[in-house]
């Protein structure tokens, strides 16, 4: 175990006061910091993306500032909230501004260390809420750190994952009053969702793997991909299709069924009119014109030489189409 009041905190005062350093105890899964402000203080907290964050604040006459990824998430005054969870793959950060004296104890546990059925449970934040065991459980821990050699390893640990056992019933009773704005995706579960849907780009994965793969529901993938994409996954995975049609079109002589079966279309039909509903044009006409674009682009700079004839010869124009 580690007691080191001189470590990088992720929770620090916003002032260059000497008697209010954060306190840290940390264990090779777990780490624990604790900051006591003044009245009026204003203390900056940080949640790094490859931990399960909580955090505790005694005062609830305060006001608190919440970002994530650098987008707003959520500001109010703390009134009956008093705890903040956030899971992995979130890059949080926060201002929470003091009204009277008060602990502030935050709580960082790495993400392998999590039971998996914990995990699966626990993939958005809960911004804003209270829980009485868990409130308890926080003020006693508080009085600890005032005897560092009664914090064991092993005790840091599993008060750890009893802390997350008790948002886990929070969460599953209704106990805590979720407050999540960013309705979307996590950056971690996008960033899977779509390394999934363009691993085969001309299969078409099932929403209930993509949902498994980001701990979720299939109804909650689905609502969050949207929010986060803007569009549902089966037109996001369109989308990329067309693209990488485009550029199959433009740089090569593949036949347009080839292409088709290439991108997960059903047939050279099927491709055809999705293409042109999106692009107002043909694959076939799509292609003629930017083969067209490519060749003029590419006679042009060439040396200079004779004037061209106004009319292709027939062995450059194949070439082009």
């Amino acid at each position: 175990m580690i007691i080191d009041s001189m470590a990088q905190p992720n929770l620090r005062m916003l002032s260059n006061c000497s008697s209010c350093g954060t306190r840290i105890a940390a264990t090779e899964h777990v780490r624990i910091e604790m900051l006591h402000c003044p009245p009026d203080a204003t203390v900056l907290w940080r949640m790094p993306e490859a931990t399960l964050g909580l955090m505790w604040v005694r005062d609830r006459s305060g006001s608190m500032r919440v970002l994530s990824n650098g987008h707003p998430l959520h500001n109010l005054s703390v009134g009956q909230a008093d705890l903040w969870f956030f899971p992995e793959g979130l890059d949080v950060e926060g201002e929470l501004v003091s009204r009277s004296a008060t602990n502030c104890i935050a709580l960082y546990v790495v993400s392998s260390f999590v039971p998996a059925q914990v995990k699966i449970e626990l993939t958005q934040p809960i911004v804003g809420f209270s829980n009485c065991a868990l409130g308890r459980s926080f003020s006693a821990f508080a009085g600890q750190f005032a005897e560092p050699d009664g914090l064991q390893p092993m005790y840091i640990d599993g008060w750890a994952i009893q802390m997350l056992a008790h948002v886990r019933r929070a969460a599953r009773m209704g106990g805590a009053r979720r407050r999540s704005c960013a309705s979307g995706l996590a950056p971690w579960q996008l960033r899977r969702a779509k390394q999934m849907l363009l691993a085969d780009i001309s299969d078409s994965l099932p929403l209930s793997e993509l949902a498994a793969a980001c701990r979720l529901s299939v109804s909650q993938f689905a609502r969050a991909f949207r929010a986060s994409a803007g569009v549902p996954p089966h037109q996001w995975l369109i989308a990329a299709r067309l693209d990488n049609a485009r550029e199959l079109l433009a740089q090569s002589e593949t036949p347009l069924v080839t292409i088709a079966t290439m991108c997960g279309f059903a047939d050279q039909s099927h491709f055809s009119r999705v293409f042109a509903r999106v692009n107002g044009i043909t694959p076939g006409a799509w292609r003629r014109e930017h083969r067209l674009e490519l060749c003029t682009c590419q006679s042009g700079s060439g040396a200079a030489g004779p004037p061209r004839s106004k009319s292709m010869s027939a062995e450059t124009e194949q070439r082009c189409i």
